[in-house]
């Protein structure tokens, strides 16, 4: 990397857009509690879950001091998790 007489860098970064696919799954448990004849309580978890990664991904990097331009190719990977809790009151009409 290069700095100016000042300790200043200045680098414009340019990534290109990457596409992966991913195998994913959902883990989900419900349950129901009756408070009385009409109204019943609801509740519900469900956990997410994915493994993406991309490869060759490109990034080029340009130095406004030096001139200098640099192209790099990196892997990256990604862990998804997720948790949602819900919760609600049910009417019986």
């Amino acid at each position: 990397m290069a700095y100016s007489s000042s300790g200043t860098k200045l680098v414009t970064w340019s990534q290109d857009q990457a596409e992966t696919v991913a195998l994913s799954y959902i883990l989900g448990l419900g349950g129901k509690l009756d408070l009385s004849k009409k109204i019943c309580l609801l509740i519900n978890a469900d956990f997410y879950a994915a493994n993406a990664d991309w490869g060759n991904v490109r990034e080029i990097s340009f130095g406004h001091i030096t001139g200098k331009t640099e192209i790099d190719y990196y892997y990256q990977y990604q862990n998804y998790r997720t948790i949602n809790l819900s919760a609600g009151l049910g009417f019986r009409f």
